[in-house]
Protein backbone atom coordinates (compact mmCIF):
# COMPACT_ATOMS: atom_id res chain seq x y z
CA UNK A 1 0.00 0.00 0.00
CA UNK A 2 1.62 3.42 -0.84
CA UNK A 3 1.24 6.19 2.09
CA UNK A 4 -0.69 9.17 0.88
CA UNK A 5 0.38 12.71 1.97
CA UNK A 6 -2.23 15.57 2.05
CA UNK A 7 -0.32 18.92 2.01
CA UNK A 8 -1.93 22.56 1.97
CA UNK A 9 -0.43 25.35 0.65
CA UNK A 10 -1.82 28.62 1.91
CA UNK A 11 -1.57 32.00 -0.57
CA UNK A 12 -2.59 35.59 0.39
CA UNK A 13 -3.88 36.55 -2.96
CA UNK A 14 -5.88 39.30 -2.62
CA UNK A 15 -4.75 42.68 -1.17
CA UNK A 16 -6.77 45.78 -0.10
CA UNK A 17 -4.82 49.14 -0.38
CA UNK A 18 -5.48 52.43 1.60
CA UNK A 19 -3.19 55.76 0.58
CA UNK A 20 -3.57 59.09 1.49
CA UNK A 21 -1.17 62.03 0.11
CA UNK A 22 -1.18 65.72 -2.01
CA UNK A 23 -2.36 66.35 -5.50
CA UNK A 24 -0.02 68.80 -7.34
CA UNK A 25 -2.18 70.57 -9.90
CA UNK A 26 -0.54 73.40 -12.93
CA UNK A 27 0.38 76.86 -11.23
CA UNK A 28 -0.79 78.85 -13.21
CA UNK A 29 -4.31 80.36 -15.31
CA UNK A 30 -3.62 80.39 -18.73
CA UNK A 31 -5.47 83.72 -20.03
CA UNK A 32 -6.55 84.44 -23.61
CA UNK A 33 -6.54 88.12 -25.58
CA UNK A 34 -9.31 89.34 -23.31
CA UNK A 35 -8.29 88.05 -19.92
CA UNK A 36 -10.94 84.84 -20.05
CA UNK A 37 -9.22 81.65 -18.64
CA UNK A 38 -8.23 78.97 -20.86
CA UNK A 39 -7.23 76.43 -18.07
CA UNK A 40 -9.71 76.86 -15.80
CA UNK A 41 -7.72 73.84 -13.73
CA UNK A 42 -4.84 75.51 -12.90
CA UNK A 43 -3.50 78.12 -9.82
CA UNK A 44 -5.46 75.78 -7.03
CA UNK A 45 -3.28 75.13 -4.18
CA UNK A 46 -2.13 71.79 -3.75
CA UNK A 47 -5.10 68.99 -2.84
CA UNK A 48 -5.56 66.44 -0.94
CA UNK A 49 -5.85 62.90 -1.72
CA UNK A 50 -7.84 59.94 -0.36
CA UNK A 51 -7.64 56.52 -1.96
CA UNK A 52 -8.40 52.70 -1.46
CA UNK A 53 -8.05 49.54 -3.68
CA UNK A 54 -8.59 45.94 -3.63
CA UNK A 55 -6.04 44.07 -5.95
CA UNK A 56 -5.95 40.43 -7.52
CA UNK A 57 -2.13 38.40 -7.34
CA UNK A 58 -2.43 36.33 -10.66
CA UNK A 59 1.44 35.87 -9.58
CA UNK A 60 4.28 37.01 -7.81
CA UNK A 61 4.47 39.80 -10.07
CA UNK A 62 1.04 41.07 -11.72
CA UNK A 63 -2.12 42.05 -9.96
CA UNK A 64 -4.92 43.72 -11.31
CA UNK A 65 -8.61 45.37 -9.92
CA UNK A 66 -10.37 48.46 -8.77
CA UNK A 67 -9.88 51.50 -7.55
CA UNK A 68 -11.25 53.97 -5.72
CA UNK A 69 -9.85 57.42 -5.01
CA UNK A 70 -11.07 61.82 -4.31
CA UNK A 71 -9.52 64.67 -4.97
CA UNK A 72 -10.39 68.03 -3.22
CA UNK A 73 -8.70 71.22 -4.19
CA UNK A 74 -9.37 75.09 -3.73
CA UNK A 75 -8.22 78.61 -4.63
CA UNK A 76 -9.71 82.24 -4.19
CA UNK A 77 -13.44 82.07 -5.36
CA UNK A 78 -13.07 78.30 -6.62
CA UNK A 79 -13.63 74.94 -5.17
CA UNK A 80 -12.93 71.20 -7.12
CA UNK A 81 -13.65 67.91 -6.18
CA UNK A 82 -13.00 64.89 -8.28
CA UNK A 83 -13.78 61.26 -7.70
CA UNK A 84 -12.79 58.70 -9.16
CA UNK A 85 -13.41 54.94 -10.26
CA UNK A 86 -10.42 52.44 -11.80
CA UNK A 87 -9.80 49.53 -13.56
CA UNK A 88 -6.20 49.14 -12.27
CA UNK A 89 -3.02 46.84 -13.27
CA UNK A 90 0.10 46.17 -11.48
CA UNK A 91 3.71 45.07 -12.26
CA UNK A 92 6.21 44.35 -9.49
CA UNK A 93 9.67 44.39 -11.21
CA UNK A 94 11.28 42.16 -8.07
CA UNK A 95 8.54 39.37 -6.56
CA UNK A 96 6.01 41.42 -4.55
CA UNK A 97 7.15 38.90 -1.54
CA UNK A 98 10.56 40.93 -1.69
CA UNK A 99 11.45 42.83 1.44
CA UNK A 100 11.34 45.77 -1.00
CA UNK A 101 10.07 45.39 -4.54
CA UNK A 102 9.59 48.35 -7.23
CA UNK A 103 7.02 48.48 -9.02
CA UNK A 104 5.02 50.20 -11.86
CA UNK A 105 1.08 50.60 -12.49
CA UNK A 106 -1.67 51.58 -15.52
CA UNK A 107 -4.99 52.71 -14.28
CA UNK A 108 -8.23 53.46 -16.70
CA UNK A 109 -11.14 55.28 -14.71
CA UNK A 110 -14.33 57.45 -14.77
CA UNK A 111 -13.82 60.74 -13.18
CA UNK A 112 -17.12 62.44 -11.54
CA UNK A 113 -15.85 66.31 -11.55
CA UNK A 114 -17.74 69.10 -9.26
CA UNK A 115 -16.98 72.69 -9.03
CA UNK A 116 -18.15 75.96 -7.36
CA UNK A 117 -17.21 79.17 -8.25
CA UNK A 118 -18.27 82.35 -6.00
CA UNK A 119 -19.98 85.36 -6.87
CA UNK A 120 -16.49 88.01 -7.35
CA UNK A 121 -15.07 90.82 -10.11
CA UNK A 122 -12.42 90.33 -12.07
CA UNK A 123 -10.10 93.07 -13.50
CA UNK A 124 -7.95 92.44 -16.84
CA UNK A 125 -5.41 94.99 -17.93
CA UNK A 126 -4.25 93.64 -21.67
CA UNK A 127 -1.04 94.25 -23.28
CA UNK A 128 -0.14 97.41 -24.44
CA UNK A 129 -1.62 98.27 -27.20
CA UNK A 130 0.00 98.26 -30.83
CA UNK A 131 -0.06 101.89 -33.16
CA UNK A 132 -3.08 100.42 -35.41
CA UNK A 133 -5.26 99.15 -32.35
CA UNK A 134 -7.81 101.10 -30.04
CA UNK A 135 -5.90 100.99 -26.26
CA UNK A 136 -8.31 99.66 -23.84
CA UNK A 137 -7.11 100.17 -20.43
CA UNK A 138 -8.97 97.33 -18.22
CA UNK A 139 -11.93 95.09 -18.87
CA UNK A 140 -13.53 94.30 -15.57
CA UNK A 141 -15.70 90.52 -15.41
CA UNK A 142 -18.36 89.88 -13.10
CA UNK A 143 -18.85 86.20 -12.72
CA UNK A 144 -22.01 84.90 -11.15
CA UNK A 145 -21.85 81.80 -8.12
CA UNK A 146 -22.30 78.32 -9.69
CA UNK A 147 -21.95 74.81 -8.71
CA UNK A 148 -21.47 71.86 -11.08
CA UNK A 149 -21.85 68.41 -9.58
CA UNK A 150 -20.37 65.04 -11.10
CA UNK A 151 -19.27 65.94 -14.68
CA UNK A 152 -18.33 62.70 -15.74
CA UNK A 153 -15.15 62.39 -17.98
CA UNK A 154 -12.76 59.18 -18.46
CA UNK A 155 -9.16 59.31 -17.96
CA UNK A 156 -6.05 57.52 -17.18
CA UNK A 157 -3.10 57.27 -14.14
CA UNK A 158 0.30 56.04 -14.23
CA UNK A 159 3.04 55.83 -12.62
CA UNK A 160 5.39 53.61 -10.12
CA UNK A 161 6.12 53.39 -6.70
CA UNK A 162 7.98 51.17 -3.93
CA UNK A 163 6.46 48.38 -1.69
CA UNK A 164 8.44 47.65 1.27
CA UNK A 165 6.93 44.37 3.42
CA UNK A 166 6.43 45.04 6.89
CA UNK A 167 5.43 41.44 7.76
CA UNK A 168 3.39 38.51 6.16
CA UNK A 169 0.10 40.67 5.89
CA UNK A 170 0.98 44.36 5.88
CA UNK A 171 3.45 46.29 3.12
CA UNK A 172 4.32 49.82 3.78
CA UNK A 173 4.31 51.99 -0.08
CA UNK A 174 5.05 54.67 -1.70
CA UNK A 175 4.14 55.96 -5.25
CA UNK A 176 3.96 59.04 -7.80
CA UNK A 177 1.71 58.98 -10.96
CA UNK A 178 0.30 61.34 -13.26
CA UNK A 179 -3.79 61.18 -13.69
CA UNK A 180 -4.90 63.11 -16.79
CA UNK A 181 -8.70 63.01 -16.77
CA UNK A 182 -10.20 64.15 -20.38
CA UNK A 183 -12.76 66.77 -18.72
CA UNK A 184 -12.37 69.78 -21.40
CA UNK A 185 -15.69 67.98 -23.57
CA UNK A 186 -17.82 66.65 -20.51
CA UNK A 187 -20.96 68.74 -21.56
CA UNK A 188 -21.48 70.41 -17.80
CA UNK A 189 -18.07 71.61 -17.92
CA UNK A 190 -17.94 73.21 -21.51
CA UNK A 191 -21.84 74.75 -20.21
CA UNK A 192 -20.35 76.70 -17.54
CA UNK A 193 -17.07 77.50 -18.98
CA UNK A 194 -16.82 78.40 -22.75
CA UNK A 195 -13.28 79.41 -23.18
CA UNK A 196 -11.77 76.37 -21.78
CA UNK A 197 -9.70 74.32 -23.87
CA UNK A 198 -7.56 72.39 -21.33
CA UNK A 199 -8.39 68.65 -19.34
CA UNK A 200 -7.59 68.06 -15.61
CA UNK A 201 -3.87 66.57 -15.31
CA UNK A 202 -2.12 66.43 -11.82
CA UNK A 203 0.34 64.50 -10.55
CA UNK A 204 -0.45 62.18 -7.63
CA UNK A 205 1.93 61.62 -4.37
CA UNK A 206 0.86 59.17 -1.93
CA UNK A 207 1.98 56.71 0.97
CA UNK A 208 0.06 54.15 2.47
CA UNK A 209 -0.26 50.92 3.52
CA UNK A 210 -1.10 47.35 1.44
CA UNK A 211 -3.15 44.51 3.79
CA UNK A 212 -2.27 41.17 2.35
CA UNK A 213 -5.86 39.11 3.10
CA UNK A 214 -8.08 36.25 2.66
CA UNK A 215 -5.82 33.36 2.67
CA UNK A 216 -6.72 30.51 -0.48
CA UNK A 217 -5.95 27.05 0.31
CA UNK A 218 -5.45 23.89 -1.88
CA UNK A 219 -4.77 20.77 -1.63
CA UNK A 220 -2.12 18.24 -3.48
Amino acid sequence: MLPVAVMAQFEKKVSIYLDAGAAILPKSERLNAVGQPTNIFGSYKNGFLLGGAILYSLNDHFSVGGSVRALRASKPYYSLLVNSVGAMAKYNILPSAKKISPYVFFEGNLSFVSMGQQNHIANYQPHSPTADTVHVANIKYTYAAYNLYFAPAFGIYSGGGLDVRLKESLNFFAQVGFNECFAKNAKLIKQNNLHNNSNLGYWNLVVGIRLNLFKKKTFY
